[in-house]
């Protein structure tokens, strides 16, 4: 299928910021950050990623093979420099900070200074990355007293994620995408730091529980639009860039991730779960010509209204937080040839099988799986010291599992680009 893309605007050149959303953890949210990230960096598009969880599980991922090598820690990374024996304890952020923690630090500590420029860590050609902090939860204090107070308390941290963009936008060289890795809550940074981006993806598994964090996002999300409105018209001290932000994030579709299956076909009790997401995010009951014994929990009858998560979003926004249906129906089967082709449309942009042996080399070598090269899978496993058993049919194995990865992001990709209509992706 030949797909061209409508240019709408000039304006399309200007960076976006990609939300990276689940609260449901465990559904490999932030390896497909990173590999949808890279994907798009082998395009010659400037990418930063932003690891906005305490967790810091894209840092610990992009960082640890560059750490065993020069034998530092993160302790020593954040501070620039190895602190004195003595000093241990004491902590001295470098001119530039290179932690979302001390990006925010003027908020966190009260100090009457600009948010800072950031340093970004290079991970390879176009890409980059601001590592996330264990305390970055101490900026979500912060953000917590502003939303309970309407702004009247800690008003200055609604502002400071806008300050951040606008160095992100006059960097030079110039970014053109920024992913937000964002944690597994509904807490007051996801709030703000979602509600500030041009677009969202919601990775989740095919599971009873992501099942149910798509019921609470279509409640959720339309619930923090609607306060954020509320608390611009009636609070008179909360600083111009923030109550002056009219954009809000438009869904772009959903991940689904970690699931096995046969001849490119999920297991059964997957394929029950797929289709009910489809379900809930679409809100219409779609199902194949010849439909296997798939269980639907939710009939469109059935769920309470709105019946969708699109359709939540268009209620309380219009378009503006999701896109048309035409623009949904850019999206291909990703991939291609299987079960899945039967239940459009449903705003699937890739169904992504477990990695299986690969996640483990992602993890050694600090690449996600459409990133790792063929050197990376002939190498020692640097815990045990053991060879991987990468020769013969299992090395086979291992390059066609790795190269259909690599065309799986790809196609991932190309869907986001079709359905945003945005070719800076």
């Amino acid at each position: 299928m030949e797909r061209k893309l409508v240019l709408s605007s000039p304006a399309l050149a200007r960076m976006k910021v990609i939300a990276m959303f689940n609260h449901k953890g465990g559904v490999a949210k932030t390896t497909s950050t990173y590999a949808l990230a890279w994907e798009i960096a082998i395009r010659r598009r400037r990418v930063l990623m932003i690891d906005c969880d305490a967790q810091c599980n894209l840092s610990q991922l992009v960082l640890q093979s560059t750490f065993e090598e020069r034998d530092i820690n993160f302790g020593t990374f954040y501070d620039g420099v190895p602190a004195p024996a003595s000093k241990q304890t004491i902590y001295t952020p470098p001119a530039q900070p290179n932690n979302m923690r001390d990006v925010f630090l003027p908020i966190i500590d009260d100090l009457p200074q600009p948010i800072p420029q950031p340093n970004f860590y290079k991970v390879k050609s176009y890409l980059y990355l601001l590592a996330g902090h264990p305390q970055i939860t101490a900026y979500e204090e912060k953000l917590s007293v502003a939303y309970s107070s309407n702004g009247s308390l800690a008003a200055r941290a609604l502002a400071a994620f806008l300050e951040l963009l606008d160095h992100l936008r006059g960097a030079h060289p110039h970014f053109d995408i920024i992913f937000l890795d964002l944690s597994p809550s509904i807490g007051p940074l996801n709030r703000h730091l979602l509600l500030l981006s041009d677009y969202f993806i919601v990775p989740c598994a095919p599971d009873y529980f992501s099942f149910e964090a798509i019921r609470s996002i279509q409640r959720t999300i339309p619930e923090w639009k609607l306060k954020d409105q509320s608390m611009r018209h009636l609070a008179v001290n909360i600083p111009a860039p923030w109550r002056n932000w009219q954009s809000v994030p438009r869904f772009v579709g959903v991940l689904l991730l970690r699931y096995t299956h046969r001849r490119q076909t999920p297991a059964k009790n997957f394929m029950k779960w797929i289709v009910n997401i489809t379900v809930q995010v679409s809100g219409v009951a779609q199902g194949p010509v010849n439909p296997r014994p798939v269980q639907v929990l939710y009939q469109v009858n059935l769920l309470a209204s709105p019946p969708g998560l699109i359709q939540a979003l268009r209620l309380v926004a219009g378009r503006d937080m999701s896109f048309t249906d035409a623009q949904y129906n850019q999206i291909i089967p990703v991939p291609a040839g299987t079960e899945q082709e039967q239940y459009r449309p449903h705003n699937i942009l890739g169904m992504i099988s477990d990695f299986t042996q690969l996640a483990a080399l992602s993890h050694i070598h600090s690449r996600p799986v459409n990133g790792l090269e063929n050197r990376h899978l002939t190498s020692n496993d640097p815990v045990t010291g053991e060879a991987v058993k990468t020769s013969g049919t299992w090395l086979r194995e291992l390059k066609a599992r790795r190269d259909e990865w690599i065309e799986v992001f790809a196609a991932v990709v190309n869907n986001i680009m079709f359905v945003t209509n945005d070719c800076t992706i």
